[in-house]
Formats: C-alpha cells, structure tokens, sequence
C-alpha cells in the first residue's frame, strides 16, 4: 500500500531556492509561486546564510511558495537543525492556508539582528 501524504505549503527564501545549493531537497515537491513577498519578516545574513526573523507588518522577505510531503519536511528538519536550534518551524498563513516557514529561534534573534541585513528582502 502507497500512502501519499500532502501536502504542507513551504516557504523557502535563502538555500532551498530555485538555483541554489540546498534546491535538491525539494525535486519531489512542487513549486507554486516564485517571487512571493511575505510581510511580518526581516532577512539577515550570517556568513552565507539567511536568516528570516519575524518582524513587523512592514517589513518582508521575498521567496518561493512549495507543495512539500511528510517525507520532504522531515529531511528539511534535519537540513534546518531544528532539533539543534538552528531554526525553527513557524506556521504563517498564505492567504487562508497554513505555511509553514524556517525562521530564526527567538533565543537568537538579537545576535542575528546585529548581523547584515537584506534590506530588500531577497537572498541573492
């Protein structure tokens, strides 16, 4: 018996877009939206990695909206390091839908803010 189960909404903005090193985590999942901006977040990056922190309704990142199954979201933990703090999952809402999105733990927020930020959002 094959159980596919499907899908959660994945919003990637640093690695795991389209072109990047990370990208090959998602070739099972399906790509939605490209160029999406999603209010309440600030981007910052550490070395050559972004890192999304909720912020205020004015600011935004800019970044990719995926169909993603269990299978896919679990390897993503792994990738993210939730288990170890690096990120954590937050679920936002897309329109009606939950979306789930890698952000910054609140524990390391105020080291992170004091690193470069993208002012306009998008990771390059």
């Amino acid at each position: 018996i094959f159980i596919y189960l499907c899908c959660m909404k994945l919003f990637v903005y640093g690695t795991l877009k389209s072109g990047f090193e990370n990208h090959h985590f998602l070739e099972n999942s399906t790509l939605l939206e490209k160029d999406v901006m999603l209010d309440g977040f600030s981007l910052y990056l550490f070395i050559k990695i972004p890192f999304a922190v909720k912020d205020s309704e004015e600011e935004f990142i800019i970044g990719e909206i995926w169909d993603i199954n269990s299978d896919t979201e679990q390897k993503l933990d792994i990738l993210e390091g939730v288990d170890s703090g690096v990120y954590v999952k937050y679920y936002t809402k897309y329109y009606f839908e939950d979306m789930l999105i890698y952000i910054t733990p609140e524990k390391k927020v105020e080291s992170i803010k004091k690193m470069k930020k993208i002012k306009n959002g998008i990771f390059l």
